[in-house]
């Protein structure tokens, strides 16, 4: 349970982490992630964003066998993958895995890692317009895939890509 102390809440995560060996998930560092006190961390102060952004809706992985890749990712996740255009996709309970090949993944976020790799992340935005707005102003090289669709590769030190826009734009993200 969170705690109030003098005025300003003390909060206390606690959660289990399980890692699978690299080895075995050689596209990144796959983990799960029992949450013990999701009240510390759910909280309206934490998930309200001036981008606008409210939700990872996924992750795409880039793999040099996407249908191995996704029955590896299946197993581990406990879903069913099914295909989706290029991609393997896989639905969670609070997002998808979307699997694919470079090249395919260079063709939804306009640039990918050489497999394997995670290479970028859905975000659900309320506002796609004002957020790739802003990414310009930054100097960022802004994509349209699809109408309320954007992507956007990251700096290099960062690596990787964000694919974002709205709530239906990204219930069909994986054809874009």
């Amino acid at each position: 349970m969170c705690q109030q102390v003098g005025g300003t809440a003390q909060d206390l995560a606690r959660f289990a982490v399980q890692r699978v060996p690299p080895e075995r998930m050689p596209e990144g560092r796959v983990q799960f992630c029992e949450q013990h006190t999701p009240e510390c961390l759910w909280q309206a102060r934490y998930l309200r964003h001036f981008n606008r952004v409210r939700a990872l809706a996924g992750v795409v992985v880039c793999a040099e066998d996407p249908v191995e890749a996704g029955a590896r990712y299946a197993r581990f996740a406990g879903v069913l993958p099914t295909r989706e255009s290029a991609f393997v996709q896989l639905h969670t309970a609070r997002g998808s895995v979307l699997i694919g090949t470079r090249e395919d993944c260079i063709a939804l976020l306009g640039a990918a890692p050489p497999a394997p790799a995670l290479a970028g992340y859905a975000l659900a935005c309320d506002d796609p317009d004002a957020f790739a707005r802003r990414l310009e102003t930054l100097g960022c090289a802004v994509r349209r895939p699809a109408e309320q669709l954007f992507s956007c590769a990251l700096p290099r030190a960062l690596g990787g890509a964000w694919l974002f826009g709205s709530d239906a734009a990204l219930s069909t993200w994986a054809r874009a």
